[in-house]
């Protein structure tokens, strides 16, 4: 019997599933090319994870590490951070005849799902499945935060989004949704469907930190309020909420997120 335990044991072992070892460029900062789109890598000394790292609406892809302390925070938890060049997207996953914002050949989210992750697979062994991988985003690269973990299910271990808004449907007069989803009188549907993070609150399985400036002037607080109403209503262990008083829509908010949300990272 014992024997028979010790050759069960030894085979889910030798069967059970292993991700990559992680195969990044030398430490240090690099720029590469993903699909046309600029992409910088940074790594820091042993690293043991990855974050993928988004932007706010035409932030380019130096704007997270020339206004905040990430790298900081990658080097103390020895985390690799991938930086694209998303600038003006909302993280579409599509385009339609009234869509008149292109970001670029494919919409956002279609492009991380079908290049970005894919190829970094392929040159690094980044964001393989069963890796430490996050995912972190400020503005409209929070809501990408929420696009991206729903469009890649099981890949994160956890994400972080600051400020960002998740039901385009409550903010019917903004002006880019529109060029993205057409008019919302005329296409509510669109607004209220695979793009609109909370209409999938059911679908969602990830851990996430979610914070918010109190005086935000750019996207009202409670988006935030209200998406992690929904996840917690869902599971109250996915998600951590804070909204803090005092602080708006800029770079001094989201620099004082970025400690807890990696010490979010490292408990997940």
């Amino acid at each position: 019997m014992r024997q028979a335990l010790l050759v069960f044991l030894s085979f889910l072992c030798c069967n059970a599933p292993r991700s990559a070892p992680l195969n990044p460029p030398a430490a240090g900062l690099s720029t590469v090319d993903v699909g046309g789109v600029p992409c910088d890598v940074f790594v820091p000394d042993a690293p043991v994870g990855t974050v993928l790292v988004l932007p706010g609406w035409n932030f380019d892809r130096g704007s997270w590490r020339k206004n905040s302390s990430i790298e900081e925070q990658a080097r103390k938890h020895h985390l690799i951070l991938i930086l694209p060049d998303m600038l003006k997207t909302l993280y579409e996953t599509s385009y339609y005849p009234e869509t008149t914002l292109r970001w670029n050949k494919t919409p956002g989210s279609q492009f991380i799902h079908d290049t970005l992750i894919p190829e970094m697979q392929k040159r690094y062994s980044l964001l393989m499945p069963g890796q430490r991988n996050f995912v972190l985003g400020l503005s409209t690269g929070g809501r990408g935060v929420a696009m991206t973990i729903l469009e890649n299910p099981k890949l994160f271990a956890a994400g972080a989004a600051f400020s960002g808004d998740y039901a385009q449907e409550r903010m019917p007069g903004e002006a880019i949704n529109a060029a993205i989803w057409g008019p919302y009188a005329l296409f509510p549907d669109r607004w209220k469907g695979r793009d609109n993070p909370a209409r999938r609150a059911s679908e969602w399985q990830t851990p996430i930190y979610l914070a918010h400036g109190l005086d935000d002037r750019v996207v009202p607080p409670d988006q935030t309020q209200m998406f992690g109403d929904l996840l917690s209503a869902r599971d109250k262990t996915l998600v951590e909420v804070h909204l803090k008083a005092g602080y708006g829509h800029d770079y001094r908010f989201w620099d004082s997120q970025l400690a807890p949300a990696f010490e979010f990272f490292s408990r997940h």
